[in-house]
């Protein structure tokens, strides 16, 4: 069973979207939902906060660096140095 835990919260102009547990493509179009709904509710500066991600398939790398208006849009994704 694939486990996606998707929160969003807004930080001064950016839109922060936490990601946890495993990334793969049984769960990558709800990620690119999550996204996609964060930016028009909140902006287009967002920032994917991996911290909390357990598993990453590489091939669902993509939904997260295509964003749906590329020059409306900038991503940032960031893992903290535990």
């Amino acid at each position: 069973m694939h486990r996606l835990g998707l929160s969003t919260r807004v930080d001064s102009r950016s839109v922060i979207v936490a990601i946890e547990g495993e990334l793969d493509i049984a769960t990558a179009a709800d990620l690119q939902e999550h996204i996609e709904s964060a930016i028009e509710a909140h902006g287009p500066f967002l920032i994917l906060d991996l911290s909390a991600l357990d598993f990453m398939d590489s091939s669902d790398s993509t939904s997260s660096s295509t964003p749906t208006e590329p020059s409306a849009s900038r991503a940032v994704l960031s893992r903290s140095p535990h």
